[in-house]
Parts: structure tokens; sequence; C-alpha cells
């Protein structure tokens, strides 16, 4: 079986957010994240990459390009 840790990566450190991930979709700007138990989160990053081999899936973490922390997307599940 091939079951992934989700992270994401802000400000060069990688933060895990979630285990044991089974399914990965994309609906509308988010992606929905779901485990064999039924746990599901939505994340509205995208993703930066995917290593099966290592059994995880990188998120890039989302930064204000203005500088306004009260306008900046919060970079975990929503």
């Amino acid at each position: 079986m091939c079951l992934v840790t989700v992270y994401i990566e802000e400000e060069g450190q990688e933060k895990e957010v979630m285990q044991d991930v089974a399914w990965i979709e994309f609906e509308n700007d988010e992606l929905l994240m779901g485990t064999l138990l039924g746990e599901e989160k939505r994340f509205h990053n995208k993703i930066k990459s995917i290593d099966l081999l290592n059994s995880s899936v990188v998120l890039r973490g989302e930064k204000n390009p203005h500088g306004d922390p009260r306008s900046a997307k919060k970079a975990y599940p929503l």
C-alpha cells in the first residue's frame, strides 16, 4: 500500500501537516486529501513535489507578495 506524508515548505523548513494520506483530489483552487480512516483536510497550496519512492508530498507555503500579513494566505488546512 502506498500512503504518503504531506509537508508544507515555509522559509526553507518542511512542516508535517498530514500522515497516511491515501488520496488527493483537486477541487476548485484547493487540494482535498484523505486518509484510509476518513480524515479529510483541504489545502489552498500548490504542490511543490511528489516523491513516491519516499512516500511524501511537499506543498508550497503561501507568501503574500505585498508584505501585508492581514491578506496573506494561510499555509495550513482550511
